[in-house]
């Protein structure tokens, strides 16, 4: 059996040369791009956010990845963890940029809702940490070659 999906108030986000920022510590870091304040079609059933980046480990003694993340929302005084939303993201190798896309089907909701993708580096005795990335390169920088952030938004009504 195929589901028919219709999609509606698709919004994108497109962040060109995000700021480049390194975590070897266990903060919780909003990634940048990834708020937005939305508020889903009516009688919609699911919101879909996507977020698509690059990360590679930071140069603080280990060749390796492994970040925890999860979306979360302002409830007017302080940004709260949505339940069922963490993922786990593992990468090992030289330092190149390795893409990372995150994807989330959401219950829809009524009204607006501000809502974003935090990452955390898991930090053990051996710290490792993450680099998110303006450019794209392989073993070597070259920064002709940008990177974008991508986030995009829209509301799903299921027949």
């Amino acid at each position: 059996m195929t589901n028919i999906n219709q999609v509606f108030n698709e919004q994108v986000i497109v962040t060109s040369n995000p700021t480049i920022f390194e975590d070897n510590s266990s903060a919780i870091i909003a990634l940048e791009g990834s708020t937005i304040t939305y508020t889903p079609y009516e009688n919609a059933d699911y919101v879909v956010y996507e977020y698509d980046f690059q990360t590679s480990y930071s140069t603080a003694g280990t060749n390796s990845i492994l970040i925890s993340g999860r979306m979360q929302e302002y409830n007017g005084s302080a940004w709260v963890d949505i339940n069922n939303t963490g993922f786990a993201h593992y990468s090992e190798g030289d330092q190149a940029a390795y893409p990372v896309s995150y994807r989330m089907i959401l219950d829809s909701w009524s009204g607006s809702k501000q809502i974003r993708l935090a990452l955390k580096a898991w930090n053990p005795d051996i710290t490792r940490g993450y680099v998110v990335h303006n450019a794209y390169y392989t073993t070597t920088d070259d920064s002709t070659r940008k990177s974008q952030a991508v986030m995009t938004i829209y509301s799903i009504i299921s027949e």
